[in-house]
């Protein structure tokens, strides 16, 4: 579920609240940011979450899917955002 989806700050925030997965009351936030250092236009993503630890795992284990689930979606993003650069034409 997205619970916030802001445009002007760049901001998402999103929930799993239940379903066919190991996060039990899981909650990201994203944030794009303009990476100011050198001469290149670049995003710097943040995401941050917060999750219960499900009583037949661990806090290591339910860390680690969390950051394979992150991860995932930040090279998603990317590769979405690489495909969409390439196919918009230059402004004159």
């Amino acid at each position: 579920m997205i619970d916030r989806l802001d445009d002007d700050l760049h901001i998402m925030v999103i929930s799993i609240i239940e379903g066919d997965q190991r996060l039990e009351n899981y909650q990201s936030t994203t944030t794009l940011h303009q990476d100011d250092v050198g001469e290149s236009d670049q995003t710097v993503v943040i995401e941050s979450f917060v999750v219960d630890v499900p009583p037949d795992s661990c806090e290591m284990d339910t860390c680690l899917f969390a950051d394979t689930l992150i991860r995932f979606n930040i090279s998603s993003l990317a590769k979405i955002t690489e495909k969409m650069t390439r196919q918009v034409p230059l402004a004159a």
